[in-house]
């Protein structure tokens, strides 16, 4: 059982490196899909690639983002990054490991100045011009993103060849000469499946602000509480934790207090007294660092559970288990699925009708390569792989648990520092 008293401070917060990515995988895939290199206009895209993120991306759509990544496989050690130059100021505390930084003139600058050294420190501060790749930036300062993305794409000869683009449409905006346009958002998103030892101690950190938001809830938690007053203290515990919330609240899936089996998504709107007796099944979504927390487990409201709601516990506890034990890579989600469901039709009744299901997790709730069709994918070494259990019924017998782990080759070590047991707590 989970005592609600675990709840320290965060650990000291990992520093995030100056690349995030693996270039030889991204070198790799690229050879194996037959692409000279990689145009990336997709903002989480960006990120993994470059590690720029100021403030000001998130304000904008995940395919209109401020910047861009170029790169060649013929020439893996010169990328280039293209971003306004209200930001540049920003890669001073947050390095890139990308050599050349091309910026461009953002739309604050009048449209009768030219984007000359005089525009450019209207928006680039004086400590930047004190390095290297800061006075190269100056050299190259474009008028518009896409003079700047063009600049890019022909230094690194990729306006021929077979070239791939995460955002296809980006390419209408430029003269990409002989080159063979490719639509590549998969091959940027399967290139990321595979996680770096930086992602993962991100992923950890993002994992735990989970976990502490969600066991300070509970210890809140009053007689007398609303479901919709304890999704808005989640999301506020969340916040304090140094977490991101996004718009519409974090807990996701619905509690319904009329006992309807049915596993779905929480409308937002629909408010009742949560009752002791009641089983409340949580899986919370946010980030840190742009990195995507997931999951959490099941509250027996009141504690002291009865022996019905222990067997579910313990049964849906040893199929995780079970599923963890199995997750090595090259195992595929069938195999997974087929592990944890033995468990659960040995020791459950109707465990026939139970959701056992799986995706990964990273810079978005299910970061992996889109395919055509409901596919039974396999694990390789470094993914995270999101698994969840979930047993139907009424209030009182509904439950879930979600687990995150990093596979590879020794096995797969879970990102929750807590265990399966379900929550407990009285008020």
């Amino acid at each position: 059982m989970v005592a609600l008293d675990r709840l320290t401070n965060l650990p000291p917060a990992p520093a995030l490196p100056n690349r995030l990515c693996d270039v030889d995988r991204m070198v790799a895939v690229l050879a194996e899909r037959d692409l000279d290199g990689l145009v990336s206009y997709c903002r989480p895209n960006v990120f993994y690639f470059t590690t720029y993120g100021g403030k000001s991306t998130t304000a904008h759509h995940e395919d209109n983002p401020l910047g861009a990544f170029v790169f060649s496989r013929h020439d893996p050690e010169h990328p280039i990054l293209v971003m306004p130059d209200f930001d540049l100021g920003t890669l001073l505390a947050r390095p890139t490991w990308v050599p050349d930084v091309r910026p461009y003139a953002n739309v604050m600058l009048p449209l009768a100045f030219p984007a000359d050294a005089a525009g450019f420190a209207r928006f680039v501060p004086d400590t930047v011009l004190a390095t290297e790749w800061g006075r190269a930036s100056l050299a190259n300062y474009a008028p518009d993103f896409p003079a700047a993305l063009q600049g890019a794409v022909r230094d690194l000869k990729l306006d021929r060849g077979r070239v791939g683009f995460d955002n296809p449409r980006v390419a209408a905006i430029l003269d990409t000469g002989s080159a063979e346009i490719v639509d590549a958002f998969s091959t940027a998103k399967y290139i990321r499946q595979v996680k770096t030892p930086a992602e993962i101690d991100i992923m950890r950190h993002s994992s735990r602000i989970n976990e502490i938001a969600l066991e300070r809830t509970l210890a809140e938690w009053q007689p007398g509480v609303t479901w919709q007053e304890l999704n808005h203290r989640y999301n506020c515990n969340a916040l304090e934790a140094g977490g991101w919330v996004h718009d519409g609240g974090a807990i996701i899936f619905s509690n319904p207090p009329d006992g309807n089996p049915a596993f779905y998504t929480d409308d937002g709107i629909t408010d009742f007294v949560i009752e002791r007796g009641m089983n409340m099944m949580f899986d919370c979504h946010g980030s840190w660092r742009n990195y995507a927390w997931d999951g959490g487990k099941t509250w027996f409201v009141g504690g002291d559970p009865t022996t019905a709601q222990a067997r579910v516990g313990k049964a849906c506890s040893d199929a995780l288990d079970a599923i963890r034990d199995a997750a090595v890579p090259g195992a595929s989600m069938s195999r997974l699925q087929e592990v944890g469901l033995d468990v659960m039709n040995r020791d459950l009744p109707r465990a026939d009708t139970s959701t056992v299901f799986f995706h990964g997790l990273g810079l978005e709730h299910i970061d992996m390569e889109v395919v055509p069709g409901r596919s039974d994918w396999t694990l390789e070494s470094g993914m995270v792989l999101s698994a969840h259990i979930q047993y139907p019924g009424d209030v009182g017998e509904r439950y879930f648990i979600e687990d995150i782990m990093h596979v590879h080759t020794g096995g797969a070590d879970r990102l929750f520092s807590w265990d399966n047991a379900p929550f407990e707590h009285g008020g």
